[in-house]
Order: C-alpha cells, then structure tokens, then sequence
C-alpha cells in the first residue's frame, strides 16, 4: 500500500479499511469469524488510466493486473497472480499471524 501525492481521501479511505479488517480479524476469531484482506498491485481498470493521466504517466495495460486474474485468486484462494504482485491476508489466529 501507499499513498501517492493528491490522493489524501483516497489513500485515508484504503488505510482505514485495512485498519478495520485487521481489528474484525483480532476481535471475531474466537467467534469463527475469518477475514481475509487482499491487496493487489496495480490492477488495469479505467480508474487506473485516469490516475495516470492525471499524474502525467504512461499507462501501459500489460504492467497491470487483470481484473479477471484478481476476482480468479480471490475465488480460489490461491496468493498470487501470475504476472502481478498480490498480498492476501488470511486470519490464522487471533491477531491475523
């Protein structure tokens, strides 16, 4: 994760989230609740060709993980795409370890 220069709401809104993903983890577990946080890399969607062009950088599709290969590892819960970087976290105890 990080926070590129412009995106204050943006990046607040995705660290905000992995915060509550982190805590649902750590305070459902005894419950039997699991939970899972992906974080892909660079995914080819429109709003990334926006992102670049506002930046002033080339977009190049092929750089960029396909949507199709992200919902794919999700779905199967395998922890990687080939040719993109994908993290997934799945809760193995109480404090997400």
């Amino acid at each position: 994760m990080h926070a590129p220069p412009g995106l204050v709401a943006y990046a607040a809104s995705k660290f905000a989230l992995k915060a509550v993903a982190e805590s649902l983890r750590a305070e459902e577990y005894g419950n039997g609740v699991r939970v899972t946080t992906v974080y892909p890399g660079e995914v080819d969607t429109p709003m990334q060709v926006r992102l670049h062009e506002r930046l002033g950088l080339p977009h190049d599709p092929a750089a960029a993980i396909a949507p199709e290969s992200v919902a794919a590892v999700v779905a199967s819960g395998r922890r990687s795409v080939p040719g993109g970087a994908l993290w997934v976290r799945r809760s193995l105890d109480g404090c997400g370890g």
